[in-house]
């Protein structure tokens, strides 16, 4: 269990340097509540950050059923 409290540690450290002065219209647009939802576009453009930012938006912060799996997988 040790490992998993580094790992949320780790996880609020990363969430906490999330910027949240701007957030895009995609937010608001998207239907998170879909079964998938791709979200694809070039390198750079905020695609991370935008999920971080609805991570921060929508979960308490001592909610430990968050995930996230970023992925370079080309679609």
């Amino acid at each position: 269990m040790q490992d998993m409290e580094r790992l949320f540690e780790r996880h609020d450290v990363y969430l906490s340097n999330v910027p949240m002065g701007y957030i895009r219209d995609f937010m608001q647009r998207a239907n998170w509540d879909a079964r998938l939802l791709v979200i694809k576009g070039p390198k750079g453009v905020g695609k991370s950050t935008l999920l971080q930012q609805f991570i921060k938006t929508r979960f308490d912060e001592d909610d430990r059923l968050k995930a996230w799996a970023p992925d370079e997988t080309r679609l």
